[in-house]
């Protein structure tokens, strides 16, 4: 009877500790709270590589224009002792001994005639570049070269007897001198030209004739 009683107490102390050791174990592992990644840096929060501002462009001062420059008057020539010698070349130019232009001769009011020497300083021949001295009513210049085209070069491109015409001297080439007498009563109203009556040149040469 002992024995089977020590028997009992036996298996009864090996079923505790079985049921001891069950309960001290860990929970199982699907119970393990799944690890976090590890924190990734945010590219937008990252801040853009500051690029250094431009260097400062140095002003350049306004550069103030130049003033136009001023158009040159040719100076008004005078007939001396009541006479002027006059120039004309292959450029279709009037021009005084120095190579002045003429815009205007001044005659003195004294003088009964003008008296103008004219010398053709060119090259070119009378048929190509033939010049003459021609005076009229600045507004018959036009008129009086128009209607001497038809006479020609060896008409002097006047028209014969042409009443605006007070007073003109021959064609001439390269080379070749003439002159003419002006009355200074006839002029001395004012308003008359001295001119080229070639074809075309009345536009380049002429000029003013003034009494004082």
């Amino acid at each position: 009877m002992k024995k089977t009683a020590l028997a009992s107490l036996l298996l009864l102390a090996l079923v505790a500790c079985s049921q001891s050791e069950q309960t001290t174990q860990p929970a199982p592992a699907e119970n393990k709270v799944a690890e976090q990644p590890a924190t990734q840096p945010n590219p937008a929060a990252e801040t853009p590589a500051v690029e250094p501002a431009p260097a400062p462009v140095a002003e350049t001062p306004a550069v103030e224009p130049a003033p136009a420059p001023v158009a040159e008057t040719a100076p008004v020539a005078t007939a001396t002792d009541c006479s002027f010698d006059l120039k004309g070349t292959d450029a279709m130019t009037f021009t005084d001994v120095a190579g002045k232009p003429v815009p205007e001769i001044v005659v003195p009011a004294s003088c009964q005639d003008l008296t103008i020497n004219f010398e053709h300083t060119g090259k070119m021949p009378k048929t190509a570049m033939g010049h003459n001295v021609v005076i009229a009513k600045a507004a018959d210049v036009r008129a009086v070269a128009t209607n001497g085209i038809k006479a020609g070069v060896q008409g002097d491109y006047l028209q014969a007897g042409d009443p605006k015409v007070v007073a003109a001297s021959k064609m001439v080439g390269g080379g070749e001198k003439t002159s003419l007498k002006v009355p200074v009563e006839k002029i001395k109203e004012g308003g008359y030209d001295f001119f080229c009556s070639f074809p075309g040149h009345e536009i380049k040469m002429h000029g003013k004739l003034t009494v004082k």
